[in-house]
């Protein structure tokens, strides 16, 4: 069977990478003929410019002033890791050096089945180039031909529908066959909607850790000493803060890994130009980790890791959900006061893990050959 995958490919983000490639092995080594399909929008593609001169419009002359001295500072280790995350794009999920499609009526339709997602695919975007939902995700491209279109852990991020937002979506969503989601609020209102729709696992847990493992088995560590990692997409002050603590309990440095390079972040403690196998060798050696990241805390429960999650706000919902299911809710923290925990008893989860990943895997693998499931 050929498969397309339609999804956030090309992001400059570990988590957006990793799932894209869960979904392409995991459909591979079920036998079948995958490829990323390579649609990168303009409007994604000015979210991630390494010089945006509408940013600089739009800020005050101090702003400004700090915006370009960072530039300056960045530049070498914003484009190393950019350039590791090109390499992982390109080497692993099979892309090439160019976007492909940048316009919906470009995509190829020579499929027998699209899997749309994960990731947060059904975001509701307002920026400059494009507000709302984008249709390709949900499968109103491509067009024509008799292809089987799924939604696998489609994710909307932080949700803030109007009533005008739900009559969109219910049309978006009659483009698909079969439909599955990440987070149970956004199962609960596609369920209002009047659709069937599964609630399965982010695909990075399709994977066997051992499978992420050879990834990253020959390289060399980054840190030889024993350490707590901060995963910190949203420059928390709380998770430096429960960091300190921990490190202080437990005798451990502290590493801190950003979602973006923080230009004026600089010292030993700082890993700011980690590939993204190097990213997972982190996840995998440390003795700790404290994250403001779903996917942070995804590879913390799937390397068996003692880790918190904390400081995502209204997008928090994706990671409750998660950590709900296996009965740990008690690791996300609320504020940035560190409870007394009992180490995790990752024994005790496995079972429940291991149902989760059957459930989620069952369902797309039947999604593939069942007719329409909405």
């Amino acid at each position: 069977m050929k498969i397309g995958i339609l999804t956030y490919s090309r992001a400059y983000n570990y988590g957006a990478l990793f799932q894209a490639y869960a979904t392409k092995r995991f459909l591979k080594l079920e036998g079948h003929d995958v490829e990323i399909i390579d649609y990168w929008p303009i409007y994604h593609q000015e979210s991630y410019k390494f010089f945006s001169p509408v940013a600089l419009k739009v800020k005050s002359l101090p702003a400004k002033i700090k915006y370009l001295l960072g530039l300056s500072l960045g530049y070498s280790r914003i484009h190393k890791r950019r350039f590791g995350y090109k390499d992982f794009m390109i080497n692993k999920l099979g892309l090439e050096n160019n976007i492909k499609y940048i316009l919906p009526e470009e995509i190829n339709n020579n499929y027998d089945v699209i899997v749309y997602g994960s990731d947060q695919i059904w975001k509701k975007y307002n920026s400059r180039l494009f507000k709302g939902f984008d249709p390709v995700y949900f499968g109103a491209f491509p067009k024509g031909g008799d292809v089987k279109k799924i939604s696998y852990a489609a994710s909307m991020g932080v949700i803030d529908l109007i009533d005008e937002d739900k009559n969109t979506l219910k049309k978006l969503i009659t483009n698909l066959n079969s439909i599955s989601v990440r987070e149970i609020n956004l199962q609960e209102i596609v369920k209002e909607l009047g659709f069937q729709v599964n609630l399965v696992l982010d695909p990075v847990f399709l994977l066997k850790k051992e499978q992420w493992f050879s990834l990253f088995e020959n390289l060399p560590k980054l840190v030889t000493k024993k350490y707590v990692l901060v995963y910190d997409l949203n420059y928390s002050e709380a998770s430096k803060k429960v960091a300190k603590e921990i490190a202080l309990k437990l005798g451990l440095e502290i590493k801190i890994i950003t979602g973006i390079v923080n230009p004026f972040a600089f010292g030993n403690k700082y890993i700011q130009t980690a590939t993204p196998e190097y990213f997972l060798s982190l996840i995998w050696n440390a003795d700790y980790i404290v994250t403001t990241s779903f996917h942070g805390a995804s590879f913390s429960i799937l390397f068996e890791k003692q880790f918190v999650a904390l400081g995502m706000g209204k997008n928090a919902q994706r990671t409750i959900t998660l950590l709900s299911l296996l009965g740990i809710q008690e690791r996300y923290l609320e504020g940035d006061k560190l409870p007394v925990l009992d180490k995790i008893n990752y024994t005790g989860i496995y079972e429940k893990l291991q149902a989760l990943i059957e459930s989620s895997s069952k369902w797309l693998k039947c999604s593939l050959h069942k007719d329409s499931l909405v």
